[in-house]
């Protein structure tokens, strides 16, 4: 067992110890007493800020701890240390101290780490924290699942304009973004003159974001596509793709898209989905929260229609399959998950139930 896990043992066994010399009064009694070896409360009240009454108080939760003794002599009691159990008290500090120590030791790897770690324990401790953290983290898993049912009974907005854009073959609509699928999450991303690092770069941030999506084929077997946008010229954009090896869509905006949908002045993601040739608006996500964009399960998570999976708490009629037997390396969904990995799924679900 770690020192951490002794501490609440040893305090509790000493817990009247710990207490009496806790007050910054009672150490100094202790002091005047070890000084003058014996003494009355009315002489140790001249010493001290305070009243007789409260030095008499202090002298008893002392008496209690067994750290002094009054010895009544004719109307005067007076007060001498114990100094056995002060020796005790003395050493019992010195072995909390020793464990704080050990507990607030910097390893020593390589002579780098000078900021104050946590706790060096056993495998065995360590196993033990990470299970007690475990169960915050699955119920964090949780609320972020209801977070996301929340979503699909989010209500929608209806998309009015006939939004236009520039793509690589020439001008789109905001249908033709879908690319046939029937959802479409889209990425304001700010490369644009006036940008810092422009005509090079893109934004940092929209960059860094950029930098952590995943291959869109595994949001496009789930029906939705994704896509980037900004202000930039296509040859601009381009270019800027093979610079970074970025594979997803980066269309060129030539309206009020960004104005109307949030993204303006800033970056942020929109969720859409359609009707047949009808959009519309189901979320939106900016600021902190773009910072968890940019797996697969995050874009899905923040669509009306979710990860589709049967798991999920999604109204009746949404789109489910099972989970799991639709996932496929990205070069291969057009021929389906293999026999072999559809094997390895059962096998695994049967096990675990």
């Amino acid at each position: 067992m770690s020192p951490a896990r002794r501490w609440p043992e040893r305090i509790q066994r000493d817990a009247t110890l710990w207490t009496a010399i806790a007050d910054p009064t009672r150490r100094r009694l202790l002091d005047l007493l070890l000084t003058h070896r014996t003494a009355t409360a009315t002489m140790l009240a001249r010493e001290l800020p305070i009243t007789r009454q409260a030095v008499v108080k202090h002298l008893s939760v002392l008496d209690r701890a067994g750290l002094v003794e009054g010895v009544r002599q004719g109307r005067e009691v007076r007060y001498v240390v114990c100094t056995k159990q002060v020796d005790a008290a003395t050493r019992s500090i010195a072995a909390v101290a020793a464990e704080c120590d050990e507990l607030v030791k910097t390893p020593q790897l390589t002579g780098e780490l000078t900021m104050q770690t946590p706790p060096i324990v056993s495998a065995q401790d360590w196993k033990a924290a990470r299970a007690d953290l475990l169960v915050k983290e699955k119920q964090m898993t949780r609320a972020r699942d209801a977070l996301a049912a929340e979503r699909r009974r989010m209500p929608w907005t209806a998309v009015e304009k006939d939004y236009r854009f520039e793509g690589p073959n020439g001008p789109v609509t905001l249908l033709d973004l879908f690319d046939g699928r029937r959802q479409l999450v889209v990425y304001r991303a700010f490369f644009e003159p006036g940008v810092a690092g422009w005509p090079e770069n893109a934004c940092v941030g929209c960059s860094f974001v950029a930098d952590q999506v995943a291959h869109v084929a595994h949001l496009n077997a789930r029906d939705t596509t994704l896509v980037f946008a900004s202000r930039a010229p296509q040859n601009d954009i381009e270019g800027l793709k093979a610079r970074k090896g970025w594979q997803m869509p980066w269309y060129t905006l030539t309206d009020e898209f960004d104005a109307d949908f949030d993204v303006d002045e800033w970056h942020g993601t929109n969720a859409f989905i359609r009707d047949g040739d009808r959009i519309f608006r189901t979320y939106f996500i900016d600021s902190r929260g773009d910072e968890a964009m940019g797996s697969t399960w995050s874009y899905l998570d923040m669509t009306a229609l979710g990860r589709q999976e049967q798991w999920e708490d999604s109204p009746e009629g949404y789109p489910q399959t099972p989970p799991y037997t639709w996932w496929n390396w990205h070069d291969a969904y057009e021929a389906g998950p293999s026999q072999a990995f559809l094997d390895q799924v059962a096998r695994a679900q049967a096990g675990s139930g």
